[in-house]
């Protein structure tokens, strides 16, 4: 028999900040059976974060670049990508990823919340265009 999952991250029943502050007291590890395992300590985030021993990033047989991979191996990737997260980069984006994102939200207006859960479908599409914006394709030539 399945454990029983400690919460539902997107259940409208509960407000997520009092639900969160819960969790972080009464259980810090918690499992949904939609995200799987989350961490509500900050300690136990820096924990996950720098031992990669323990929690490792290399989950898959398919290989993702660099979040799959555990130091050393993704460090040489991530100074090649890097500088397309710069504050400059960044800045110049934030209109064509506005509009990508006002797209996703106005797609959401008519969906009930209990229906955020299939925002997958939505959101694999705006994955895709955002991935072009990063590779300057411009705004208006993304959704070809």
């Amino acid at each position: 028999m399945a454990a029983p999952f400690d919460w539902d991250p997107f259940s409208s029943d509960d407000d997520p900040v009092v639900r969160s502050d819960e969790l972080r007291r009464q259980c810090p590890i918690a499992h949904s059976e939609a995200l799987g395992w989350s961490l509500f300590r900050h300690r136990d985030v820096m924990r996950a974060l720098t031992d990669h021993a323990t929690f490792s990033n290399a989950v898959s047989v398919r290989r993702t670049v660099p979040n799959g991979m555990d130091p050393p191996e993704h460090t040489g990737y991530r100074r090649v990508i890097e500088p397309c997260f710069s504050a400059d980069r960044t800045r110049a984006m934030q209109p064509c990823c506005r509009v990508l994102i006002g797209e996703l939200v106005e797609q959401g207006d008519d969906v009930p919340s209990t229906a955020i859960r299939d925002l997958n479908r939505s959101s694999s599409s705006t994955s895709c265009r955002g991935a072009l914006v990063w590779c300057e394709v411009p705004c208006s030539n993304s959704r070809r």
